[in-house]
């Protein structure tokens, strides 16, 4: 596997991700699901394949939100609730 070309993680730093490519897309949604999660006008976002992300640590504190109408499934921190990533159904 190629070496990170990004790493992030929560606010707490339990959990831990790297990408092993760069983002090939990225803009901001407005619908009004991201900016209530945000409490903003808007939600910046990167789209990857999602191959090519991998978490490193705390793996276990990632919790799965999915909305009962669809929807992307939201994965946040358990210990501090920092949104992590979204992933396409």
């Amino acid at each position: 596997m190629p070496g990170p070309s990004m790493r992030g993680g929560c606010l707490c730093g339990g959990v831990r991700f790297e990408l092993t490519e760069p983002a090939p897309e990225a803009g901001y949604c407005h619908c009004t699901r991201c900016q209530r999660r945000t409490g903003t006008g808007s939600s910046a976002q990167a789209r990857i394949d999602g191959r090519t992300l991998r978490v490193v640590q705390r793996e276990e504190l990632v919790r799965v939100w999915r909305h009962r109408e669809g929807g992307f499934a939201k994965c946040i921190c358990g210990a501090c609730g920092a949104q992590l990533f979204s992933s396409n159904p």
